[in-house]
């Protein structure tokens, strides 16, 4: 299954039996783009969920708000850039692991 999924501020892409993980930030800067504005009024709880040709939609937990084209750009290179982000997801987590590791031997 190819998805991306953007929940309040994560982001999840699934593919090719991968699933990049990171938040907001995280994504925009091992995608190296800013995502695509969202409207202004999704209260909190809000994703976009978009499966190439399936579904494309901006939903709260009560209603999808907006949707969008089954074809999607933005989300089609995410999703097909998977094994670069999960690479660099990669490399995040171990930098985050080796700080939290010199920081314990601080203390």
């Amino acid at each position: 299954m190819k998805m991306f999924h953007e929940f309040e501020d994560k982001i999840y892409i699934r593919a090719d039996d991968e699933t990049y993980f990171g938040t907001r930030g995280d994504f925009e800067y091992e995608f190296g783009e800013n995502l695509p504005a969202l409207p202004d009024d999704l209260p909190p709880g809000f994703e976009r969920i978009y499966e190439p040709g399936k579904r494309h939609a901006i939903q709260d937990r009560e209603s999808v708000r907006a949707g969008g084209s089954l074809s999607w750009d933005f989300g089609d290179r995410a999703i097909e850039a998977i094994k670069k982000l999960c690479g660099k997801q990669r490399e995040r987590e171990e930098k985050e692991h080796r700080e939290m590791l010199e920081r314990n031997k601080a203390v």
